[in-house]
């Protein structure tokens, strides 16, 4: 069965602690309509999880803001990572040092519009089943403008001197997701041009900002990278939003691996982290392209990655031939990274923050164990497991946005009745609210797959829904799941409808819950697994 994935976005938390952005925290004028780009994603979570899709899409990659002028927070159009990495004293030297011809590819929701890209040359082609190629959804011109819109983009000045042209591959459908079958036919539909290219002595660089949340590596998809970058040929993906080992393919034996930092040059509290990361890059509220002549605002490592990506195009196009391949040009990367975190090489940051001007400035002959000749040393030996920093105990609040099914029938009725419930939990631990999410997320599914309650004759729908969340205590205090990761967990919030549409939202249930168990003293409440067990109240 085909791997189906979504944009590189973690699993949504409503705790704004783990990587969401707070609305409180924007200015008023903002927050309507943050709130409403959340519930809308919300929806989009759910869809999506009933069409079958693996992985959901995060409001963590949704725009802060959108803007229709050159204009977001009363300054020109730009973004902090540009500034930081290219200030603007070094433009002038990329233009005039940076003479090697380099192709970029964008893999992701298609071909931008933006009046800000047109001006970049390059082909656009469609691996997905979606009848055009043009970017619908808005993640492919993001990205896209970080690496070369004009005047903020960071290879702007190499588009203008004509030295970088950049293709737009769509990975990705309209709603942002897609197939590895897709990717593997990319990555072997594109080879012969880049093997063309190479021959003319243009490197190609890949940007990947998509992926799953497990690091398991892919053997038909490794495969394709394996080959591809046997040449003159460099990916760098996102490590991805989930708080944990980077996903695949941002834990790929052949591509670049890169976090996401905030503005205070710390790791972003979403970005994944692990011994396969190169490096790490801005990636925290981003401002850049967006689709139907806009501009937003948006925090991810699909925002990081292109920051590096642009970063080896600079490093190519200056010094050409002297790095060749993916492990040098690793090599040259850790070489001139800034530090951060840890003195030396470390999970969270792995060699630090690339400069601009530490690429122009150091060249690649010079750094310890050159080797002018590499040859293609194939993959390295697969990482170790990252080292999980310490994190206290402490409690989290997580939103469940998917309704689950509880049927249920008073004592004597013939037929079930069914309710639509979601929850809101309050979870006490010390791992990271992420590494937790899809933990009690699977726990939820086979609690309600295989359970139903009979209650007395005189429950109704809520009350019916306030003794679905204590047996739903129950089931997690015998989960071995649950157990394994030594979770304490409440429920803070019941919502939900019955077949009649009839909507309820219970806050701090367990009070109501004593308050029904004291009316039904004596009486039966029955919560059945239909596979091994029942228990009565």
């Amino acid at each position: 069965m085909k791997t189906i994935f979504a944009l590189l976005l973690a699993i949504f938390l409503a705790i704004p602690t783990f990587g969401q952005i707070k609305p409180r925290d924007l200015p008023e004028e903002l927050r309507k309509d943050y709130r409403d780009t959340l519930k809308q994603a919300r929806k989009t979570i759910a869809d999506l999880k009933q069409d079958g899709w693996e992985i959901l899409p995060s409001p963590i990659e949704v725009p802060v803001q959108v803007a229709t002028a050159r204009d977001l927070f009363g300054t020109a159009i730009s973004n902090w990572g540009e500034r930081l990495i290219l200030p603007a004293n070094i433009h002038a030297r990329l233009a005039k040092e940076c003479t090697y011809k380099v192709r970029g590819k964008i893999c992701d929701t298609g071909r931008p519009t933006h009046p800000d890209l047109i001006q970049v040359p390059g082909n656009a082609r469609n691996y997905t089943t979606s009848t055009s190629v043009t970017d619908m959804q808005g993640h492919g011109s993001h990205v896209a403008g970080i690496v070369a819109a004009k005047d903020f983009g960071i290879l702007a000045e190499l588009v203008k001197s004509g030295v970088y042209t950049q293709d737009h591959l769509k990975f990705l459908g309209d709603n942002g997701s897609g197939s590895f079958t897709w990717v593997n036919n990319a990555y072997q539909s594109e080879r012969p041009e880049d093997i063309a290219l190479n021959k003319q002595g243009i490197a190609v660089v890949y940007n990947g900002s998509f992926g799953t949340t497990s690091s398991t590596l892919l053997p038909d998809t490794e495969k394709e990278l394996a080959e591809s970058t046997k040449g003159d040929v460099y990916f760098a993906f996102a490590a991805g939003n989930h708080n944990g080992s980077p996903g695949y393919p941002g834990s790929s034996l052949y591509g670049i691996s890169v976090a996401a930092l905030d503005e205070s040059l710390t790791k972003a509290s979403y970005s994944c982290y692990g011994p396969q990361i190169t490096v790490a890059a801005p990636g925290s509220l981003i401002q850049s392209t967006w689709v139907a002549g806009k501009y937003a605002t948006i925090s991810g490592t699909s925002m990081a990655s292109p920051f590096v990506m642009a970063c080896i195009v600079i490093a190519k196009s200056k010094w050409g031939p002297k790095i060749k391949g993916t492990a040098q040009m690793k090599q040259y990367l850790g070489w001139i990274a800034s530090d951060l975190g840890k003195a030396g090489r470390d999970d969270l940051y792995g060699n630090g923050l690339i400069y601009v001007q530490r690429i122009l400035d150091m060249d690649p002959v010079k750094m310890p164990g050159y080797n002018p000749d590499p040859g293609n040393p194939g993959p390295p030996p697969p990482p170790t497991d990252p080292v999980i920093p310490v994190k206290p105990r402490a409690i989290v609040n997580l939103y469940f946005p998917a309704y689950y099914i509880q049927s249920w029938k008073t004592q004597g009725m013939e037929n079930m009745l069914k309710l639509h419930i979601r929850f809101k939990l309050e979870i006490t631990s010390d791992k990271y609210a992420e590494d937790i999410w899809p933990v009690v997320n699977d726990a939820l599914r086979r609690n309600f797959e295989n359970q139903y309650l009979v209650t007395n004759d005189e429950t109704d729908y809520p009350q019916a829904a306030i003794w679905a969340q204590h047996f739903l205590l129950f089931f997690f205090q015998k989960d071995a799941s649950i157990q394994k990761l030594g979770l304490k967990i409440a429920v803070t919030n019941v919502e939900g409808f019955d077949e009649q549409q009839r909507c309820f939202d219970i806050p701090n249930p367990k009070a109501k819950l004593n308050a029904a168990a004291a009316a039904v003293q004596g009486e039966s409440i029955t919560w059945a697994n239909k596979k091994s067990r029942k228990l009565k109240i």
